[in-house]
């Protein structure tokens, strides 16, 4: 666990989705209570043919038995967001179109304010979004202080195969990049608070889903194994965001200045999809999933559902 990176320190104390229906299945956690949020725009698209789209997710975690600025007594250490195998992530070409930046895990952009980190990586900046931690805080403030943080989503280098991940504990965790598979595209979600003059960066490494089933066709997850710690876990993280959708034009211009000169523009997007399931499960649909490992050892799984729409269908209901 990287206690020093994530943790914000004492200096602290002196999103509407595209419509669609949750349903939380708590596993085994009975101190917190997450949930998943995510969705696509546009949701009509080609049965066969991928279209540029862009992809909101969204995580939560509450106290189960407290209300919403409740600090969780357990803060989650692993969280994994699977989606739907309609839905293509850096597919293809696009996977080397896109330049990277950040290092392994964001450590090229720890000292990095928001600015700093879209002007030194412009190229990598895939998406952005925003969150919302809880912090102790000493009188005369609340006892309970929320924060909240800028994101910005980057495309960083590839993950590198990583070691076995320690047992879920408090301050416990980790190392950064543990049981990544390696080979695969990472994104690195930095976050900034300019009046505590906050940094922190966590990587994520996108790769094959382990838990599609007949009727939840996942394809792609985000799998963040050393979620950040807030306050050395005294605080909690209750809400994360990101809107990813970036697009690189490459041009190619064959026999310049001359008579048969020729100009070929091509698209290449970080996320694109189609819409050709028609599972058991509801019909036209994108599936999403939402898992989380607590402190204590103890989980909880969020499944998301958002209606999709084709050529041989009227356009979806939000």
């Amino acid at each position: 666990m990287r206690t020093s990176r994530f943790a914000l320190v004492a200096a602290i104390a002196c999103g509407t989705v595209l419509g669609t229906s949750s349903v939380a299945m708590a596993v085994d956690s009975t101190d917190n209570t997450s949930s998943l949020e995510a969705g696509l725009s546009p949701n009509y698209q080609s049965s066969t043919k991928a279209g540029p789209a862009t992809l909101f997710s969204q995580v939560q975690t509450f106290d189960a038995d407290g209300g919403p600025f409740t600090i969780v007594d357990k803060a989650a250490e692993r969280v994994t967001i699977d989606f739907d195998d309609d839905i293509k992530i850096l597919d293809g070409k696009a996977a080397n179109k896109f330049d990277t930046c950040g290092g392994q895990g964001g450590n090229d952009l720890n000292a990095f304010t928001t600015a700093q980190a879209a002007r030194d990586c412009s190229d990598a900046v895939v998406g952005s979004g925003q969150a919302v931690a809880l912090v102790p805080a000493a009188p005369p403030a609340p006892p309970v202080v929320p924060v909240e943080l800028t994101i910005t989503t980057i495309n960083g280098p590839e993950t590198v195969a990583g070691p076995a991940c320690t047992a879920p504990a408090e301050n416990q965790g980790g190392p950064e990049g543990c049981e990544y598979v390696g080979g695969n595209p990472q994104v690195i979600l930095h976050a900034y608070n300019q009046a505590l003059a906050f940094i922190t960066t966590v990587g994520g490494e996108v790769r094959d889903s382990s838990n599609a089933t007949p009727t939840l066709d996942y394809g792609k997850s985000l799998v963040v194994n050393d979620a950040p710690d807030t306050a050395g876990d005294a605080g909690s993280l209750i809400l994360f965001n990101s809107t990813v959708g970036a697009e690189i034009t490459e041009i190619k211009v064959k026999n310049n200045n001359t008579k048969k000169e020729v100009t070929k523009v091509k698209d290449y997007n970080y996320t694109m999809a189609t819409c050709g399931n028609d599972n058991a499960n509801g019909g036209l649909e994108y599936d999403f999933q939402g898992n989380w490992v607590y402190d204590d050892g103890t989980t909880d799984v969020d499944t998301f559902k958002q209606k999709c729409s084709n050529e041989t269908v009227a356009d979806p209901t939000p």
